[in-house]
Parts: C-alpha cells; sequence; structure tokens
C-alpha cells in the first residue's frame, strides 16, 4: 500500500490508508476498498476490520486476469454488536477465461492478504489460517464441526 497521496493518469486518487481510518474514526465498522483491480492488504484498526481492496472478482474481458489481477478473495465478516471485528472468512477464487471465476484450491488470493497485510503493517492485528479463517491477533478462531479445516495459525509467506 502507498501510505501517501495515489495518482493515476494524472488523476490524484487520495491516502487510501488515511481515508479508510478516518472512516472508522467518523464511526465505519467495516471498510472494504477497490481500485487498483489487484488484492490490497487488511488490517484490523480501533478493533474495526479495513479490507484495502479485494480485487476482481468477476472480470470477463477488458482487464487482465494474469497473474495476481486473476486472483481474488470473497470475504465473510462477522462484528459483534458493536461493529468490531469477530472473525472473518476468505475464499479463494481465481479466474480464468473463458470460464470465469472458480474456487482457488490453492488458498492464492488468502496467501497474498497474508503476506501484503504483514509487509504494508508489519502486524496487521489479524492471524490469518491456512483455512480462511481470519481472527484478531492473539485470538483463536470459534470451534468448526470436525474436519471443517485446520486450525493451526499458517506459516511464514
Amino acid at each position: 500500500l502507498p501510505f501517501a497521496e495515489e495518482e493515476y493518469y494524472g488523476e490524484p486518487r487520495g491516502d487510501v490508508v488515511l481515508f479508510a481510518r478516518r472512516m472508522v474514526d467518523a464511526g465505519a465498522d467495516l471498510v472494504i476498498g477497490h481500485g487498483p483491480h489487484v488484492v490490497r492488504a487488511m488490517e484490523r484498526y480501533r478493533g474495526r476490520l479495513i479490507a484495502y481492496s479485494l480485487g476482481n472478482f468477476a472480470t470477463y474481458y477488458g482487464i487482465s486476469v494474469a497473474g495476481a489481477k486473476g486472483i481474488a478473495p470473497i470475504l465473510v465478516t462477522t462484528l459483534d454488536g458493536e461493529g468490531r471485528f469477530i472473525e472473518g472468512r476468505v475464499v479463494s477464487t481465481v479466474q480464468k477465461r473463458p470460464a470465469g471465476p472458480s474456487i482457488d484450491e490453492g488458498n492464492r488470493a488468502l496467501a497474498l492478504l497474508r503476506k501484503l497485510s504483514i509487509d504494508d503493517f508489519g502486524e496487521p492485528g489479524l492471524t490469518f489460517f491456512p483455512n480462511g479463517r481470519i481472527v484478531p491477533a492473539g485470538r483463536q478462531p470459534a470451534a468448526e464441526p470436525p474436519g471443517a479445516g485446520n486450525d493451526a495459525p499458517q506459516g511464514e509467506p
């Protein structure tokens, strides 16, 4: 993430980190950004989840889906009654032409989210698990039925 003003084709786009955090400061419980057509980092700020970009989920034609541009997470979140982030789940998808999006068994969007979040924030306040679960740092996810997934934290990217 650029921690500064962004520009695209000479048009000022603003400081996405400052903007997202100000939205939380103003009362937003969840912020989901978009714009660069690729996955960006996530962080927990003041107990709220900020996902800076979830990329492109269903791009038929006109925008490249090669490499990182073709993977995207589906994000499901649970918030408490005060709007604080309790836990989430990422389902990784990949776009293949002409078929469109499908589940990515390699979980590349999850791995990329984790890597970018750590690279950009050092400690994003989140723990990423290999089965797609995301919880506030220091917490364990709620119990799942047996065989539903691996709840060991994901190792280094």
